[in-house]
């Protein structure tokens, strides 16, 4: 499984999937769009593995109470991913 950030206007979300088209099929999905409605100025791009341990993501359901995550890096959220979702957008990201 690859990592793909897609970035909409100003906004980036972060996205698993095994093709660059298995991503935006995922994005559109559960964003509500059709392909056809991104702009020249958008933008779809390969995260790296190597890059992967440097880009922290937050938890926007982290509850101290629950004793779950706060934050952790891309790889290690990947090592539990096994289908293509949609893993952080930009609020929830630190590149």
């Amino acid at each position: 499984m690859k990592v793909y950030k897609i970035t909409v206007g100003y906004e980036s979300d972060v996205v698993s999937a095994n093709t660059i088209i298995e991503a935006l099929q995922v994005y559109c999905d559960v964003n509500g769009m059709w392909i056809n409605e991104f702009d020249l100025r958008d933008d779809i791009c390969e995260i790296p593995e190597s890059e992967w341990d440097k880009i922290i993501i937050r938890n926007s359901d982290y509850d101290e109470m629950n004793n779950n995550w706060q934050e952790k890096n891309l790889t290690d959220i990947m090592k539990n991913i096994s289908s293509p979702d949609i893993i952080g957008g930009t609020s929830y990201l630190d590149f």
